[in-house]
């Protein structure tokens, strides 16, 4: 896996993603809540146990950034949703491994809604 390509992805990401999460366009709902990003490595594919810390790593400071930029702000469910998706959407795009696939599960967990799930395979290129 071309691991310096796959962290410089999580970092456009990181900021293509904070930036569309501060638009909330719908203002009919009403109802807010507060959701905390984690983000783990499912199935590491080939990876050696270097890479997987690399990874681990980028996703650490996926999770830092979102929780402390993104995620302190309330958000209705659907553009929790759609962040989420957003999310899942850049990673498949622009990522790419020199193996075997990878699979990333990203979560975002409101004591209020429950969690939301993405899991995101990242294909060979």
């Amino acid at each position: 896996m071309k691991i310096k390509s796959f962290l410089a992805t999580l970092l456009v990401a990181i900021s293509s993603i904070v930036a569309f999460s501060s638009c909330n366009n719908d203002k009919e709902e009403t109802e807010y809540y507060f959701f905390k990003l984690t983000a783990a490595i499912t199935d590491p594919g080939d990876m050696s146990q270097s890479e997987i810390d690399l990874v681990d790593q980028a996703l650490d400071l996926l999770e830092t950034t979102y929780n402390g930029n993104v995620f302190n702000q309330a958000m209705t469910v659907e553009t929790a949703k759609s962040v989420l998706d957003k999310m899942a959407d850049e990673l498949k795009s622009k990522s790419g491994t020199s193996g075997q696939p990878v699979t990333v599960t990203l979560r975002l967990t409101s004591s209020s809604t429950g969690d939301l799930v993405e899991t995101v395979t990242i294909l060979p290129r």
